[in-house]
């Protein structure tokens, strides 16, 4: 029975895991200082359970320094 589990879990081939921003780049928030950054992660916080639930965030962005994600 293990050898049969075994073999169960091991037969993916390929996973593929995509994502697709649905804001156009010219319209995404761009940080060129640390208020612009806080603004931002502030906006993504839901501000009732601040106190209550340990939270951490990551703020994504490229090269251009244009956000990408939270």
């Amino acid at each position: 029975m293990e050898k049969t589990l075994r073999s169960a879990t091991t037969r993916v081939a390929e996973v593929k895991l995509s994502y697709r921003n649905r804001i156009k780049p010219s319209q995404r928030p761009q940080v060129t200082c640390s208020a612009d950054s806080y603004r931002i992660l502030k906006e993504s916080w839901d501000l009732s359970k601040l106190e209550f639930i340990e939270q951490f965030k990551v703020l994504l962005l490229n090269r251009a320094n244009s956000v990408l994600g939270v």
